[in-house]
């Protein structure tokens, strides 16, 4: 009331979209790229190279992430090298998109879940809800022209590992040109 008495506004904090990740070696983007070569007529835009992450946890909006970040990126070291495989490229969940989809392997989900017991320990807000969406671990590699969401597409095979040593605290910014990453912190999985 005061602020509005003396004519100064104060500013309002928006939330921000966070998400951890892990990113995509460039061994890896070859092998998908290739894949991607099987679907031309059908492919609107390629999503760029240094936007390919595997999500490990979309934490949605929030407000003032940064608190978290002290605790969340502790290391997180794992009993080996987490390895990640991917196997095919394909049509996404949303319709739209072209994805590749990533074993949902035991380390991957291992790997969420500890993610999610930090933020639990935290109070993070509505984790239940984060938690209990449907996780399809994927890497979102382009987008489809309309034309093609009536159109059976085959899958088409992409098989890479890729050893992953750290995730990364993403805040994703949207602009008129596209969503722009921020990496707001790493943790560390291995050696």
């Amino acid at each position: 009331m005061k602020d509005l008495i003396m004519g100064i506004k104060t500013p309002v904090v928006a939330n921000e979209r966070v998400f951890v990740a892990v990113d995509v070696p460039e061994t890896a983007v070859r092998i998908i790229r290739r894949s991607l070569g099987e679907y031309p007529q059908y492919i609107k835009q390629v999503t760029p190279d240094n936007k390919w992450h595997v999500t490990l946890a979309w934490l949605g909006e929030v407000e003032n992430p940064k608190q978290y970040l002290s605790r969340l990126t502790r290391n997180m070291r794992q009993g080996f090298v987490p390895t990640i495989r991917v196997n095919h490229v394909g049509r996404g969940l949303q319709r739209s998109q072209l994805w590749a989809y990533v074993d949902p392997a035991t380390v991957l989900t291992g790997i969420r879940d500890q993610i999610f017991d930090r933020l639990g320990t935290m109070r993070f807000p509505d984790l239940g809800k984060i938690r209990q969406r449907q996780y399809v671990p994927h890497i979102h590699v382009a987008d489809l022209f309309g034309m093609a969401g009536g159109i059976g597409l085959a899958d088409e095979p992409a098989m890479v590992n890729f050893a992953v040593k750290e995730a990364k605290i993403y805040r994703s910014c949207l602009t008129p040109g596209g969503s722009v990453y921020e990496v707001l912190g790493t943790i560390l999985l291995s050696d």
